[in-house]
């Protein structure tokens, strides 16, 4: 995907390539904020807005998530002019005429950027999450240090997760409706900020990943407050207790030998946040702080 745009405008191009991907893509004002939707619904289209509405009110936003079929290649250039900078919804959409549903993670914080940067596959090989993304799907940088939007298509729409129902320190998203808003796209500029561009760092699709959703809640489980965890989860959660592995203070001492040398300063956090995946990867129950050599139930 080109991030090439001119001082106030996206290129056609890019739009309709959008739209190709599966995006349902919303018109931004310069401001980066405001939808530029004004007038953009036909006056029957207007009379069904209302009559879909809870307020009886026009809603062109809400109308064209709730109608995927909204744009076609020659609407897009007709209303191509509105695209100071554009975003999508999410949800239900199309991609080569089949009917499929929107996702994204938006990466919200530090914390869920560091779990995701270094994971364990079921064959024990380490891998970096993002970077196994942007070699799948669509990816974009937005101007947080660690943000990132990460966008997939599922054949079945999945419950929106917000920051709301995250631990402090811990926040993420998963949109997958119009509950939390819209998400902006490249090469759209900040609203806070002009000068910073949202950029493109994964594929130029929107890949299909049915597994994407349940992976996802399954790694960042532990980011959730209780009360906002999956059942699923939860109760396996309470399974695998029953399976825990208890290390005995010569395996404990082991490890404290191997890996207190490296923890020092500049390294501490890295150490910390790896070993500790890998001992709840595999179902341990006792970790140990460098500090001072002891063990701690998780």
């Amino acid at each position: 995907m080109s991030d090439s745009t001119d001082s106030n405008h996206i290129l056609l191009s890019v739009l309709i390539e959008y739209h190709a991907m599966g995006f349902k893509v919303i018109p931004i004002c310069d401001d980066g904020i405001i939808p530029n939707v004004a007038g953009i619904l036909t006056p029957t289209e207007q009379q069904n807005s209302i009559e879909e509405s809870k307020n009886g009110k026009v809603e062109p936003v809400n109308y064209i998530y709730n109608h995927p079929e909204f744009w076609t290649e020659e609407r897009i250039r007709k209303e191509e002019y509105r695209f100071n900078n554009v975003a999508t919804t999410l949800g239900k959409t199309y991609q080569d005429g089949n009917p499929l549903y929107l996702n994204a993670l938006d990466i919200d914080s530090d914390q869920v950027f560091t779990i995701l940067s270094r994971l364990i596959n079921n064959d024990g090989d380490v891998f970096y999450f993002i970077d196994k993304a942007r070699k799948l799907t669509f990816v974009s940088r937005t101007k947080k240090r660690f943000g990132r939007h990460i966008f997939w298509l599922s054949n079945k729409q999945h419950k929106s997760i917000g920051t709301m129902e995250c631990k402090s320190g811990s926040e993420f998203e998963i949109k997958t409706d119009n509950s939390q808003g819209l998400i902006t796209l490249p090469p759209s500029r900040h609203r806070e900020d002009r000068e910073f561009h949202y950029q493109s760092i994964g594929l130029n699709k929107i890949e299909r990943l049915d597994k994407m959703y349940d992976s996802l809640i399954d790694t960042l489980n532990d980011c959730l407050k209780p009360t906002n965890r999956n059942t699923k989860y939860d109760t396996r959660e309470k399974a695998n207790n029953q399976f825990r592995v208890i290390l005995n203070d010569e395996q404990i001492n082991s490890i404290y030998q191997l890996v207190s040398i490296y923890y020092k300063t500049g390294y501490r956090h890295h150490i910390t946040y790896g070993l500790s995946g890998l001992l709840h990867r595999y179902n341990i129950s006792r970790v140990i702080d460098f500090a001072n050599p002891k063990t701690v139930d998780q």
